[in-house]
């Protein structure tokens, strides 16, 4: 997965813009550029059971309980 966190981090910390809902692109060409969102830990990326599996849209966090 790909995600520019050197970019964000700057920007929180100089700009003190704080990243709002990231996502992380799929670099494998095999699989098409399919994104997910980034979750903060414990949480994952949940499929909502609808829409396009290789779109972020289409997840939301989940945690523990919540499989």
């Amino acid at each position: 997965m790909a995600w520019d966190s050197l970019t964000a981090l700057d920007d929180w910390t100089s700009r003190n813009n704080p990243p709002v809902n990231p996502v992380a692109t799929d670099a494998n060409p095999a699989t098409k550029n399919r994104t997910r969102p980034l979750c903060e830990y414990p949480l994952w990326p949940k499929y909502q059971g609808h829409g396009d599996v290789s779109q972020a849209r289409n997840f939301s966090c989940g945690g523990q309980g919540q499989r």
